[in-house]
């Protein structure tokens, strides 16, 4: 494998050479190009005159500009405006060499962002200056490139050009694949931090005709390597690998699976005997064992059922216990489609939960959870497996406390704090119970993950009162947590829960609801309870918070569910806070049913289908930032006031009638002219 890593140590030195050829005054203007672009230009036809400029500089030195950090990066951005005719320019350039621009660290990115720029020109009309060799389309040029990379595939292949390979296959089939398979870790994290230089991605089209026949013979290119079966382990080979399942899985999906054997058969994955306990070795190495999890997400069922029997079947214990295996597991259990086959697989995994736990692989009960509420079977199972495993079945009365130690991932003996001995009888234990009662202070987020999952179950009897027994003080905890406060939002929404259920959780919240409104998670928090609670819960939650308005009103997040809440319209306007609360009850109340009642008009129980939506999903009223009325939808992003004549749209409400002629905030008035002025604009 080292003919696919012996560029980086020669780009290095080169990268060097190429910045003592580039002179300062070059660097310093394209410096003064990159604080241009930080301007607003006063018009397009400005902007079009600036970048004709700096482009035609680059036909001049592009190709030094390319290998230089700080100036490369300077290009990115200048590609993220160009024009069609300087994409052309660009790769005009680039031609030149395609070697260095495919293997040097700075000019690939520069490459690969140029690539993401083609789709667009490819569909836009050019001006026909006539094909000569100086002056050829861009699609000549980006075939020319395919042409370089399919004659020297083993020298087009290391860390940098792997990249590009990965987008040039996505651009020969017209589609896109996931970002994780097409860039790495650090690039990604790179990305995201600076978003100046975000990458560029392009939308699915058609590709030209000579396009599909390029990508069949760099196909065959590709599995026709020497020495295939070591590249399904190399970190720059295999994700093209995937890159290539992936795009004929969208394109061509009999040939995607006739590829996908083809991996099969090459891997030896389904050629080992069924009595031999080892894995295979693609299935155990941290690169390999990714394109495996991508076999079972674009397989068909028939590929899917064969491979279970032939890899997974009676070694589900070993691929658990392994510690890169396991992850091929979870997606085998992501991507099961039968009934009867996963609860199979359950049968051979529930008994080894509370090892999964000890290793920390709670990955796999997290998908396990996942899937029986996806396939709506085994559930109440899997709740009694998780309670062995965190010890608390027998006696019944630790049952209860299933919720705090799955929130803290702690068995019963360790958050209790009880020795375990043989000789140790239950009174013993009940009276050092009572001595010491712990208070949960820290969430696990596997722990919530898994929690969120148990309370979409049909029957979450066991965790709900679980977390009804919690004190205000860990309720409060669990709310303002960056984990924990997921849990309560599921609590509310799950249509599994029962009204006196969440009731309860109100009253047991009381005394905290100012603390929840003042912190940056909680709010959020409250905010998703307001949408689920009753005309009596709001009450409640109003009255407290109303007690400290001002407070709440001078916090930066409490000033956020003081607006959402109509705290001011609770203490100085409450008939008819009620009437519009209670008409906002009843139309969120409305829709839901609409949205998950039958074709008859029968709601699903939660135990056969599970958790499908949250309850507020659909087209409902609710008082907005300035307490002004606005149609809300899952699917909706824009607003539109009361205030708006010109529209179709009718407040059929006297409650909500009656509150805003009495209205005087001006700051609606402000919302109302900025949204008319921008919509003017258009």
């Amino acid at each position: 494998m080292s003919k696919f890593k012996h560029k980086k140590g020669r780009d290095k030195s080169h990268d060097g050479k190429k910045a003592d050829r580039l002179p300062d005054e070059v660097i310093n203007y394209y410096k003064r190009v990159s604080e241009t672009l930080d301007e607003e230009f006063f018009s397009s036809e400005d902007r079009d005159i600036f970048l004709s400029n700096v482009f035609g500089q680059l036909k001049e030195d592009g190709l030094k500009v390319c290998h230089l950090a700080s100036t490369s990066r300077i290009f990115e951005r200048l590609i993220a405006l160009s024009e069609a005719s300087h994409i052309r320019t660009l790769l005009q350039i680039y031609k030149a060499d395609w070697s260095e621009m495919l293997t040097d660290r700075f000019a690939s990115h520069v490459l690969q962002n140029t690539l993401t720029q083609v789709p667009r020109c490819l569909q836009t009309k050019m001006k026909d200056d006539g094909e000569t060799e100086e002056n050829l389309s861009v699609e000549d040029l980006f075939l020319d490139l395919c042409c370089y990379i399919k004659d020297n595939l083993a020298s087009c292949l290391d860390g940098y050009s792997s990249h590009i390979v990965r987008v040039i296959i996505q651009i020969l089939a017209g589609v896109t694949v996931d970002e994780q398979v097409i860039r790495s870790r650090l690039s990604r994290n790179q990305r995201r931090d600076n978003q100046q230089n975000v990458f560029q991605k392009f939308e699915k089209f058609d590709p030209p005709h000579l396009f599909p026949k390029m990508l069949k013979k760099l196909t065959k290119q590709i599995f026709e390597m020497d020495d295939f079966k070591e590249c399904l382990c190399s970190p720059t080979i295999n994700p093209v690998i995937q890159t290539l399942l992936l795009v004929y899985h969208q394109k061509d999906k009999e040939k995607g699976q006739k590829y996908l054997y083809k991996v099969l058969k090459i891997s030896e994955l389904c050629t080992q005997m069924e009595e031999d306990a080892s894995l295979p070795q693609i299935a155990t190495n941290e690169i390999g064992s990714f394109l495996v999890e991508q076999i079972l997400s674009v397989g068909s069922e028939e590929v899917y059922r064969d491979i279970y029997k032939k890899v997974f079947k009676g070694k589900l214990i070993h691929y658990a216990l392994h510690p890169v295996s396991n992850f091929i597991l979870q997606k085998l259990l992501t991507n099961v489609k039968e009934k009867e086959l996963f609860e199979e697989m359950f049968e051979e995994l529930s008994v080894l939960i509370e090892d999964l736990l000890a290793l920390n692989h709670l990955g796999v009960v997290t998908r396990m959870a996942e899937t029986c509420l996806r396939l709506g079977c085994r559930q109440e199972k899997l709740v009694r497996c998780i309670m062995g495993a965190f010890h608390c079945v027998d006696p019944v009365e630790r049952q209860t406390k299933l919720s705090p130690l799955l929130l803290s991932l702690s068995t019963y003996e360790v958050y209790f704090g009880i020795e375990e001995t043989a000789e140790e009888t239950k009174e013993v234990k009940t009276e050092e119970k009572e001595k010491t009662v712990p208070v949960l202070k820290n969430i696990n987020y596997h722990g919530s993950v898994l929690m969120q999952n148990l309370l979409r179950f049909g029957n979450p009897k066991v965790v709900v009162s679980g977390i009804l027994e919690l004190t205000a003080a860990e309720l409060r905890t669990l709310a303002c947590d960056p984990c924990g406060s997921h849990v309560i939002d599921v609590f509310c929404q799950s249509p599994s829960m029962g009204e006196k259920s969440r009731d309860l959780l109100f009253k047991r919240m009381k005394g905290t609801y100012m603390d929840v409104a003042c912190d940056k998670n909680g709010s959020r928090t409250l905010d998703n309870m307001w949408k689920c609670a009753t005309l009596t819960q709001k009450l409640m939650v109003a009255e407290e918070l109303g007690r400290n308005e001002a407070k709440l009103q001078g916090d930066r997040f409490g000033f956020y569910v003081h607006k959402n809440c109509g705290i001011f319209h609770y203490k100085h306007r409450l008939q008819e806070w009620k009437e519009v609360q209670g008409q906002s009850q009843k139309k969120r109340k409305l829709f839901s049913e609409i949205i998950n009642d039958g074709p008859a008009g029968k709601k699903t129980k939660g135990k056969e289908k599970g958790w499908k939506g949250t309850p507020q999903e659909g087209n409902y009223l609710q008082l907005d930032m300035d307490d002004e009325p606005s149609v809300s939808g899952g699917n909706q992003q824009s607003k539109q006031t009361h205030k708006y004549k010109d529209s179709d749209y009718q407040i059929k409400d006297e409650g909500m009638k009656n509150l805003l002629s009495k209205m005087s905030d001006t700051s609606g008035e402000k919302t109302f002219t900025k949204y008319k002025k921008k919509k003017n604009s258009k």
